[in-house]
């Protein structure tokens, strides 16, 4: 029997190598979760991501989990300095206690990216489950808690720039003749905005949150009852689109609803401002609102 070869696809071109780097929680538990990997092509480029999600970490850790961020992104700062003068991992020293690196291989894909997405999905048990292991997508509660998180982490870092604003966030606003208040991530007389996240593992629990404040900012600018802000704003926290702890699939969808999302605002003149970051939402904020 013969086979054609024609019906396999081509063989990766694309070389390079992965390592993945793993802490301790507790020292000398012998409990150890892969946090971070690490990849590196023939052509030199690299690329360094957190394999954990940060909504994970939250769930894991709660209130210690700021903390634990800190220490990844401290050990992943540690790791672009070391490959800048050396093409591996052989001599780096963890700057703290606890992480080290826990496996490493050689691999061929179509690209980097291919290389980090194959090192997820063979180490970073935690990040691929997050991602597409079955659950209720539904789960409001879940989503509605890492809402209000991103909601604190926006107002903490907008104080720092202005702490002049800080009375302005959580405002709740009467907006019809009901004994009912309206709460917006943000509100004075020349500014609204609420605040929403994109979470890839609970997709429409989440966009059906953003709806929700898109639809809030809409019964604001149609409230005879209330001056009307200048602007409003729907600041939604969006991963990147090119992580590759996100399966294409995902991605798609993803970008899917930021056109839906984005339309569904510009018919009442809302701005959909997607941010990667708690500090660029806080920026748009300030530079609007002061």
């Amino acid at each position: 029997m013969t086979f054609d070869i024609s019906l396999f696809p081509a063989k990766p071109t694309y070389a390079g190598k992965w390592w993945s780097v793993s802490f301790e929680p507790i020292i000398g538990s012998g409990e150890r979760i892969n946090a971070i990997i690490v990849a590196r092509g023939i052509d030199g480029r690299h690329e360094i991501i957190q394999s954990i999600r940060d909504e994970v970490l939250d769930s894991i850790y709660g209130t210690k989990s700021e903390s634990i961020k800190a220490m990844v992104s401290w050990v992943k700062s540690s790791l672009h300095t070391h490959l800048k003068s050396n093409i591996n991992l052989e001599h780096w020293a963890p700057p703290i206690s606890g992480f080290t690196i826990s496996k490493n291989a050689d691999a061929l894909d179509d690209s980097l990216s291919g290389i980090l997405r194959q090192a997820v999905r063979l180490t970073a048990s935690l990040g691929t489950l997050t991602l597409e292991a079955d659950r209720s997508e539904d789960d409001d509660r879940s989503s509605q808690k890492q809402s209000e998180q991103w909601s604190t982490r926006i107002s903490d870092e907008a104080r720092k720039l202005n702490p002049k604003l800080s009375d302005y966030f959580g405002t709740r606003v009467q907006l019809s003749s009901a004994q009912l208040h309206t709460r917006f991530g943000f509100y004075n007389d020349i500014y609204a905005s609420n605040f929403g996240l994109m979470v890839p593992s609970r997709l429409s629990a989440s966009i059906n949150s953003i709806k929700a404040k898109v639809y809030d900012l809409e019964s604001l600018s149609r409230s005879s009852m209330v001056l009307k802000p200048n602007t409003l704003d729907v600041i939604v926290g969006i991963p990147s689109f090119d992580d590759p702890t996100i399966p294409p699939k995902t991605v798609a969808s993803m970008r899917g609803y930021v056109d839906e999302l984005t339309e569904l605002a510009l018919k009442e003149d809302i701005n959909f401002i997607p941010v990667n970051s708690a500090f660029e939402a806080a920026q748009r904020i300030i530079k609007i609102a002061a």
